[in-house]
């Protein structure tokens, strides 16, 4: 369906009376004051309106019909050339030229007197409400689908004997190890795993899986400490005047140390001199010279002694002939200290003196030996 809105013109020269214009055309009469409409053929056009003036009554153009909106026209029109439509939802008028509807524009009367102000009308009832529209009906759940077949066993993951999995590293602060994928404990040293089950596994130390030559350390007060390197072995001598006796089944086993006399060479495990300071002391203390024994002698080791545990370091001088040899500290928390590996020769007409030059002490004694 076809529509045509014309442009509004106005002719400026000639006589309305003879001028066609285009199909569809509106133009105004300046002369009649008449609103003209174009067919395309009729000269003068068709009056639309009439505006009272002296060129007399124009023809009105009668609504033949009306209808909602614009696309609701009928076209082809089987009504007469000049047929009009009224679109409620616009107020736009249409006008039928034969062949298509022809937009008039939008019709609106003459402004109308302003009324008078007058009480407000009553506000209308409240419309009943609507019906509530019924809740659609829900789906039923669907059922379980059957359940699949089992999957296949994976690969056990690579790992070391009697392990699965690997531990990044493992490190003694020494040595480290990457990558490990096995630990493995030395029964030689009393490494012991246990099988506590649900995988739990239990590393003790166990005495009788221990070599029996190894050890960790073995310290002697006054002497260097032996330390172990490995699975290594200690073996006790026994000196000049000295027995050794061991009892492997004693509970707990025994190492029996006696001292037997005196040793062959001279050698004896009596002390060559006793220095003894009874009671309570406290430092600086001067002792008395005394003289050595009537013969000559060498000493190899001293010994100090406190009748109870040194609360602080307790040190004393050994001097020989006025000369300092040595000083000998016993150290707090100790109540005996033996000093070795020592050479002083002493000499038939010498004579020894010990100071104290620091710390306290009670019933203290120095004694020397050769051995």
């Amino acid at each position: 369906m076809a529509i045509i809105r014309t442009i509004w013109t106005s002719k400026s020269g000639g006589t309305a009376a003879t001028y066609v214009g285009r199909k569809g055309e509106l133009f105004y009469d300046n002369d009649s004051a008449e609103l003209r409409y174009s067919d395309g053929v009729t000269p003068g056009g068709i009056p639309i309106v009439a505006s009272g003036g002296s060129g007399g009554p124009g023809v009105a153009i009668t609504i033949t019909n009306y209808v909602n909106t614009a696309a609701d026209l009928v076209d082809p029109w089987t009504g007469a050339v000049g047929d009009t439509v009224l679109a409620r939802d616009t107020g736009t008028l249409y006008i039928w030229d034969g062949n298509n509807w022809v937009d008039l524009g939008v019709v609106q009367g003459p402004r109308g007197y302003t009324g008078s102000f007058g009480s407000r009308g009553f506000t209308g009832s409240l419309g009943e409400s609507g019906f509530v529209g019924s809740m659609g009906v829900r789906g039923f759940v669907g059922s379980f689908g059957p359940q699949g077949p089992q999957g296949v066993v994976g690969f056990t993951g690579s790992g070391g004997s009697g392990g699965g999995g690997s531990l990044s590293s493992i490190t003694d602060l020494v040595t480290t190890v990457t990558n490990v994928v096995s630990l493995r404990f030395d029964n030689a040293s009393g490494l012991i795993v246990t099988n506590l089950g649900s995988g739990i596994a239990r590393v003790s130390i166990n005495s009788s899986l221990l070599n029996p030559d190894s050890f960790k350390s073995i310290a002697v007060t006054g002497q260097n400490t032996i330390t172990a390197t490995g699975a290594d072995t200690v073996r006790f001598v026994a000196g000049a005047g000295m027995s050794i006796v061991t009892n492997n089944a004693a509970s707990p086993k025994t190492i029996t140390f006696t001292s037997s006399g005196g040793g062959g060479g001279g050698a004896s495990d009596q002390p060559i001199k006793t220095f003894n300071i009874l009671n309570n002391f406290n430092a600086p203390l001067l002792g008395s010279a005394v003289f050595a024994p009537n013969a000559n002698d060498t000493v190899r080791s001293v010994r100090l002694t406190n009748g109870k545990i040194a609360g602080v370091d307790l040190t004393v001088g050994l001097y020989r002939n006025g000369t300092l040899l040595n000083f000998f500290t016993l150290p707090a928390g100790n109540f005996t200290y033996v000093y070795g590996d020592l050479e002083y020769p002493i000499n038939i007409n010498d004579y020894l003196t010990v100071n104290v030059v620091s710390g306290a002490g009670v019933n203290f004694s120095l004694a020397l030996f050769n051995i």
